[in-house]
Order: C-alpha cells, then structure tokens, then sequence
C-alpha cells in the first residue's frame, strides 16, 4: 500500500470515528482495514506527559511517529482528548457542521468571526440569531492562528484567547484550521506569530493534563484555558486571506 492511500484511510478512519455511532462503529469493526485499527488504536490511548523529574524544562512532543504533518497534529491532538475532523473543502466542513449539531442536539453554534458568519450565509447554514448570547449557546466556534504537528496543540490570536477566556464561554468550542497553517513545532508557530503580532505574546489551547508545552514554552507562550470539549476542523486547502 502506497504512502498516499495509507493517508487516504488514516483520515477516513477519523471521519468513520466521527459520524458513525458506537453501535454502527461495532458492526462495522470485522470490516475495518489495518490502517484504520491503527487509528482507532491512538484514538483510544490515554493522555501522555512528559517523564522525568524536571517537567518544568523538558522538551514534549506527542506520541506520533508519522512524517506527514496533518497526520502528525490529528494523532498527537486526538491523543490528548481533542476531536479531530478532516474535511476536504468548506462544502464538507458544513455537512459535518449539521450533523454533529444534530447528533448532540445543539439549538445554536454561536460565532462572532466574519468569515465564519460569511460562511454559514453561504452555506444556508443555520439562521443568524442576534438574540443568541455567548453564554446561551451550546457551543462556540472560531478560527484559529496556526497548528503545531509536533505537539498536537493550537495556537490562537490575542482576540480568540482572550474570548476563551470568558467565564460564559459554553463547554463546546468548535475550531477551524486550514492547510497552511498547520506548522511543524511550536517554535515554528510562534516566529511566524511574531512577525504579525511583533511584541505580543501567543496563547497555546492544549488539552493535555499539566500543561507540558505551556510549561516548557512559559516565557513565549500564554496558556489559554477554556471548554473541556474542542473539536478541530481541518480543511485540506489553503486559507483565502
């Protein structure tokens, strides 16, 4: 199997783990390919954390071993507790949009990002209500400023940080990312981070338990805390800017 089919199914296992349920997921396990039971194996591990006895210093990077960067985010984030979509193209990212608003039965996705908005009108995607608060909605979704592979965390802009940090802020945040703006390493991130924001500093939202990369980055990196529940939308495409 070729190194490009290999990444076909890694990302249609993902999408099988987020649209199916577990009764559908059971019946169709016999059927699974080894690629896919390998997803599914990461899927299920436990939060890892760096070991050692000065955490506080020591470099983390997640669990995967892949070479492909977006492969190499979805199994370090998925690893850490985060839900992990891939989609091709906007079209695709509003289907799975719709259905898991259907399947968790959510009333309101509550957005405040021009493009994101743009992108719903376009889409006829769930009707603008400005009576629908933060605080009232049943989950939250935004954009992001890049992705680290190396160890599976998110890098936001002053403006997303500082809106995850809101106390009304609801336990389901919904993030978007495009294909060029995932980044090797955190140290990739934050250079071109600086080069737009100069003497700002960079929030990272992990999900790992102790936080290890804040911990290691604290000098360069703020720690943006928030829902327990963060979905991750990965668009096979570059950002329009």
């Amino acid at each position: 199997m070729s190194e490009e089919q290999k990444k076909i199914n890694f990302f249609k296992a993902l999408k099988n783990v987020m649209s199916n349920s577990e009764e559908n997921a059971s019946k169709n396990k016999a059927a699974q390919t080894e690629d896919e039971d390998n997803v599914l194996r990461h899927i299920s591990l436990k939060t890892v954390t760096p070991t050692g006895e000065n955490q506080e210093t020591e470099k983390f990077t997640g669990i995967s071993k892949a070479t492909d960067l977006d492969i190499q985010f979805a199994e370090n984030f998925v690893d850490s507790g985060g839900k992990f979509i891939f989609t091709e193209n906007e079209e695709e990212l509003i289907q799975f949009l719709a259905s898991l608003k259907t399947e968790n039965n959510w009333n309101n996705i509550f957005s405040i990002e021009q493009k994101i908005n743009r992108l719903f009108q376009l889409h006829a995607f769930q009707n603008q209500n400005f009576d629908i608060l933060l605080e009232n909605a049943d989950a939250a979704i935004s954009m992001c400023y890049s992705l680290s592979a190396t160890e599976g965390v998110i890098i936001l802009s002053p403006e997303e940080a500082t809106t995850r940090r809101l106390v009304t802020f609801p336990k389901n945040h919904i993030i978007i990312a495009y294909k060029n703006q995932l980044k090797k390493d955190i140290k990739e991130a934050i250079l071109g981070f600086r080069e737009q924001f100069d003497d700002r500093l960079p929030s990272v939202l992990e999900l790992y338990n102790n936080k290890p990369v804040a911990k290691f980055n604290h000098k360069t990196l703020l720690s943006a805390d928030g829902p327990e529940n963060v979905f991750l939308f990965y668009i096979d495409k570059d950002i329009e800017q």
